[in-house]
């Protein structure tokens, strides 16, 4: 009964059972948890500052207006994007747009096809549906009397 010539039946053979993922806290991972949170919280309360803005100064012009909402939008973005989670939704940004300049996207004659295909099917099922109608109301007219 030899193992020569075998592959290791453990997917972690050579490793021991140390774990390889990258969970494993160094002891300070509290602190950077709880900065987020409140970095979220303060996020939320500037989003809610602008809106409140927005109504306060509601007899000003709508220019100074729109700008406190935006300015605060811009702000919770900025304080958003210094999170865990600001930098993990950057990081997917960044891939889905690689992921698009990926696509082949069709030709404008084919989107024509397409489209007229899309239109002309809406068109009959909406006669098939119209006559389906018709029908069951003229059955349950005559029926009804």
């Amino acid at each position: 009964s030899s193992s020569i010539g075998r592959a290791a039946v453990s997917k972690t053979a050579g490793w021991g059972f140390e774990t390889l993922l990258a969970c494993q806290t160094t002891g300070n991972e509290g602190f950077s948890v709880t900065a987020d949170k409140l970095k979220l919280i303060l996020a939320v309360l500037l989003v809610a500052g602008g809106i409140g803005g927005f109504y306060y100064f509601g007899d000003t012009q709508g220019v100074l207006r729109v700008a406190i909402v935006l300015a605060a939008g811009v702000l919770a973005v900025i304080v958003t994007a210094t999170t865990a989670f600001g930098r993990s939704t950057w990081e997917f940004f960044k891939g889905s747009r690689m992921e698009l300049r990926k696509v082949v996207w069709p030709e404008k004659k084919e989107t024509m096809q397409i489209t007229l295909v899309v239109f002309v099917m809406v068109v009959l099922v909406a006669v098939y549906m119209w006559m389906i109608d018709w029908g069951l109301h003229e059955i349950v007219r005559v029926i009804t009397g």
